[in-house]
């Protein structure tokens, strides 16, 4: 999403090197696409904890792809001193 480079193989051979084809994928839905979304979810359909080990990429209400290595999510805490 960041620069356009192929990162999914979406045609589901993740034996094969990227290639130019893996850059897009059609969409199931007519006019202007809405921007992609990321979506970690809490849990999955089976009610198992999922959080920071599964993202969903999501345009529209239609999930794309599916990833459970690559997005961590990170927590902080700011402090701040009177």
């Amino acid at each position: 999403m960041i620069d356009a480079n192929a990162v999914i193989h979406w045609g589901g051979d993740s034996d094969t090197p990227l290639s130019v084809s893996d850059r897009s994928d059609t969409l199931n839905m007519l006019g202007i696409p809405p921007s992609p979304t990321l979506v970690f979810p809490g849990e999955d359909n089976n009610g198992t904890q999922v959080i920071g080990r599964k993202v969903h990429l999501l345009v529209g209400m239609e999930k794309k792809a599916e990833w459970s290595d690559r997005f961590r999510p990170i927590y902080w805490e700011e402090v701040i001193h009177d």
